[in-house]
Parts: C-alpha cells; structure tokens; sequence
C-alpha cells in the first residue's frame, strides 16, 4: 500500500478485504475505502456525482483526490478511488421491520437524494427506462431461452396497461442498485448511503421498488416475516412520499414496477436455477398479492 501514501500522503498501517473489489483501510489518521471500478468512466462518473453529493450536505463518502488532483489512479492495469470511510452498518431486517421510525428515514433520505439528483446533469449517465428493459430485452430473452414462461404470460397479458401507465411516470437519475444494505445506520442513527456505481436515469419509482424488493428477498424464506413486509413499505412509501410526493401514474405502477424487477432478476440469474426459482416464486407472491399492496400503497 505504498501507492496510497505517494497518491494521497496516508500511510496505511493495514488492509481488510470487504468484498473482492472493496477493502478498507486502516492508516493514523482514519479509515479509508478503497475501490475497484471496471472502467475509468464509472470510475470518474461515481467519484464526480459523490463530490457533488457531499456538497450538498447529503452523507455520502467523500472521494479523495490525489496529489495529480485527480480522483482515479490506476494501478496494475485497474482502475482505483479512495473514498472516506462511513460509520455504520446495514440495520438487521427484524429492525427494519418492528420499526416504523427507521423504515421513514430510508423513506425520507431516498426522497431527498432523488431531490438532488434532479440538479443534476442526466446526460452524463446511461438512460434506460423499465418499458424498454423488460419488453425489448429481458421478455425476449426469456421467451428465446424458454425460462419462467409462466411469468412471461402475465407480463404479456397486463402488456398494454403496463404501457399506458409507464409511459407517464417521472424519469430522473436514479441509484439504481438500492439494495437494502446500501444504507448505514449507526446507534439506529442513518450514517449514509453507499454504492453510486450504477446510477442511470430512469424512472424514479425503480428506486423504492427496488428497496422493497431487495428487502423481501432477504426475508422471503420466513413466511412469518414475509407478513410484516407490506406494512413496513408503506411506512417507507408514505415518507417518500412526504417529502417527494408521487405522481398518481407512479402510486398505480408500484406493483407492476416491482413485478418488473423480479422479471429482471429472473433473467440476471438465468444461468442459477435456484435463483430463477426464488425470484419467480417472488414474482408470483407479489402478483397474488398485488391488490393488498395497492390497497395499503394507495397514498393521498
């Protein structure tokens, strides 16, 4: 870890490995985050739309720049940024689920990043939009591949609605990779949200659906825990919604919205069978209980 001190002036006392592309790091002077990225481009783009973040006071980690004043350094042909370390800890999902309180405040600061992200400059950032993700590429390839044709036939069959309303839902730059996980709380405090690799501009509602997904998924195997879901993302909608109020086109499409992104984890984890499995068994939950979602989602 020489190159971090003659980069940035931190000598690092020692390295843990968080996952194959992060590792923190432990020098006098504090904890630092050091990542991997897959190209210069998303390497640049996160570290940029970060720096803006933080000035905006939102509690982001802040990308350090080197002694080039550049915020990317290459080393052995990979491209690296050192970031601040965060406090914090993704909250356990029994606490996510008894406290209404913590679920609003990932409600709320969702809300004011999508805020922020409107002061943003879109053209910078890949577009995409769920109409065409699901019915140019993920249906498609499903069919070619014979995968989860039961699922398949219901978007197929709900094809023209989906259509209507989506058509009219509010595009923006989104985080796109909102997984439960990618909020830090410390002392049941929020910390700050971690993670902006994959921001796009979409449309808005991906982001809470895809919250609440990422949140089923972990507790889908218990159906005792499954019951308390919609609840607790109705208090995480409600507060959004507060502070960011949803267009009536956006509270009609929450449940289609999160039937799409199972549809497109389906085909993610194509090459899985038992992830196929999972995700089409959350697929068809969440269909089957599609007009209990839209009742208790169903905001004013």
């Amino acid at each position: 870890m020489r190159y971090i001190d003659n980069l940035y002036g931190i000598p690092i006392r020692y390295t843990d490995q968080i996952t194959d592309r992060v590792q923190l790091l432990t020098s006098s002077q504090g904890l630092y985050i050091l990542k991997k990225h897959p190209n210069s481009l998303k390497a640049k783009q996160e570290a940029e739309l970060l720096h803006f973040l933080h000035t905006r006071g939102l509690s982001v980690p802040l990308p350090l720049e080197t002694r080039h004043r550049s915020y990317v350094f290459t080393q052995e042909n990979s491209y690296y940024t050192l970031k601040s370390y965060l406090p914090g800890s993704p909250l356990p999902m029994t606490d996510l689920l008894s406290k209404p309180d913590l679920m609003s405040i990932v409600g709320s600061e969702l809300a004011t990043l999508h805020d922020h992200f409107l002061d943003k400059e879109a053209n910078l950032f890949r577009k995409r939009h769920l109409i065409q993700s699901l019915f140019s590429n993920v249906i498609p390839f499903l069919e070619a591949h014979e995968i989860a044709l039961d699922v398949v036939s219901v978007l197929r069959h709900h094809e023209m609605e989906i259509k209507e309303t989506f058509s009219s839902l509010p595009v923006q730059l989104i985080h796109r990779d909102l997984h439960f996980n990618h909020f830090l709380f410390h002392h049941n405090q929020f910390s700050g949200m971690i993670d902006f690799e994959h921001v796009e501009e979409n449309i808005r509602l991906f982001d809470p659906c895809y919250f609440a997904t990422s949140f089923l998924n972990e507790i889908y195997a218990d159906p005792n825990l499954r019951s308390d879901w919609i609840p607790a993302i109705q208090t995480m909608f409600l507060s959004y919604h507060r502070k960011n109020p949803l267009t009536h086109a956006e509270r009609k499409s929450i449940g289609f919205t999160m039937l799409g992104i199972e549809a497109i984890f389906i085909a993610f984890f194509s090459h899985d069978l038992d992830l196929v499995e999972k995700n089409r068994s959350m697929f068809f939950w969440i269909y089957n209980n599609k007009q209990e979602i839209d009742r208790l989602l169903h905001l004013r």
